[in-house]
């Protein structure tokens, strides 16, 4: 984020180096903030709006598309702060003269409404809406369906804003660098909004599947077969979107195996309102779409390497293993996969794990029951591995990974050889 906040400042820097008039006034100032406010943060908001779009080419740069759509969380902030900012600087200067602390126009009642008033309303109107929408993505307490169906309104969010830039680029006259950027915005933005508020996210990656055999159906687990119309480009570790439902939209979860052909395997854990509902229901022959695949979660070539699943997070390293068996390769390098659990009764796994991993040389099966005071943590891995040249990558809760991580980091494990999968996506 700070390289993009940067290149817009740049653009800001460079058209007003070579465009302005620089003139020693508060006012003048006042009009240079706004439009550096604005412009990074109608940039920052477009950069969210093409993430949303989960493009493959960006999610390989950003190294899976569950990091894709941390940098977006963070990215939609970023802008509503620069975009509060414009609106502070907009708005404060007009504060200013009315108070009488600033000298300006005074604005009279009965003055006829201008069309950059318009414009400036409608900017004005689309903050209002970006800080409701930004507030219903961060609290957890709203259901995903009522998430998705509200974060689909920044599209409308977007195209509001890109009228207000573009009806006030016609009032403001700014340098050519400015407008151009500010233009290249509205038109990538508009495209993305376009595309999701026609629901064709992701379309050109969908391919219609059918619910096969239910192997394993609990209270909170359901691990179920799906038959693809044709093969997709699948790498171990990845997950993909599966739609039961049009009133409920996607979810992602990730792939347990795939034939290399057209079935591949998938296990839900109920852990929230909808998860909990889907044993229930899901029968043999149900159509489903598929989304995918996404993700880039795979080991490296490293001698030294801990691999740690806990409860559903298992699944991923469910799928190495079972690539490295259905393939017949063995590892070069020597893996602990540590299995995390609270006990036997949650370990739907373990069985399948010990059956995979017997007789091999290369990885070795450490079973953690939580209960039994078993805990995972820093001490356990570095007093079995030397940490400074040991690659870790781990799958479960997030606030597990980070207390691992900080104790590891602590340990002097460096940067960048702890690796997790985040799915929470909102």
């Amino acid at each position: 984020m700070a390289i993009s906040v940067f290149f817009l400042s740049t653009v800001w820097f460079l058209d007003w180096l070579l465009f302005s008039h620089v003139e020693q006034s508060v006012a003048y100032w006042r009009d240079q903030l706004i439009n550096y406010t604005g412009i990074v943060g109608f940039g920052l908001m477009t950069v969210t709006m093409i993430m949303s779009l989960r493009p493959h080419w960006l999610e390989k740069h950003l190294r899976g598309l569950d990091k894709m759509y941390r940098h977006h969380k963070r990215f939609g902030i970023a802008s509503g702060v620069f975009i509060f900012l414009h609106w502070l600087f907009s708005q404060g200067g007009k504060w200013l003269v009315e108070r009488g602390y600033l000298s300006g126009p005074q604005h009279t009642a009965g003055e006829p409404v201008t069309w950059k008033n318009r414009f400036e309303q409608l900017g004005e109107w689309s903050l209002y809406l970006m800080v409701a929408l930004i507030a219903i993505s961060l609290i957890q307490r709203f259901t995903y369906t009522k998430f998705r169906l509200s974060h689909k309104f920044m599209g409308v969010v977007f195209i509001m804003a890109s009228l207000h830039v573009v009806g006030l680029l016609t009032h403001t006259q700014p340098g050519m660098i400015f407008m151009v950027s500010a233009l290249l915005c509205c038109a990538a933005g508009c495209y993305a909004a376009v595309i999701s508020l026609t629901g064709r996210i992701g379309q050109s990656r969908q391919l219609t599947a059918t619910l096969g055999e239910i192997s394993q159906r609990t209270a909170d687990l359901v691990i179920f077969s799906v038959h693809l119309t044709q093969p997709f480009a699948y790498k171990p570790g990845q997950f993909v979107y599966i739609n039961f439902s049009k009133d409920e939209g996607a979810h992602p979860f990730t792939v347990v195996s795939y034939d290399g052909d057209c079935r591949i395997e998938l296990a839900i854990k109920a852990l929230g309102d909808y998860t909990r509902t889907l044993p229930q229901w899901l029968k043999k022959g149900l159509p489903v779409t598929i989304e995918g695949p996404y993700g880039a979660f795979s080991y490296s070539q490293r001698e030294s390497q801990v691999w740690i699943g806990a409860g559903i997070g298992i699944t991923p390293f469910i799928a190495w293993l079972d690539e490295l068996v259905r393939t017949g390769t063995e590892l070069s390098k020597n893996v602990t996969l540590y299995y995390c659990v609270p006990g036997p009764a949650s370990a739907p796994f373990l069985a399948r794990l010990v059956k995979l991993t017997d007789g091999r040389k290369d990885i070795t099966l450490r079973v953690l029951y939580s209960e039994n005071g078993e805990i995972l943590d820093g001490k356990e891995i570095g007093g079995r591995h030397s940490i400074p040249d040991t690659e870790v990558y781990f799958c479960g809760p997030q606030g597990f990974a980070r207390s691992l991580n900080q104790q590891l980091t602590a340990l002097r494990m460096p940067s960048g050889q702890f690796h997790s999968e985040h799915f929470t996506f909102r």
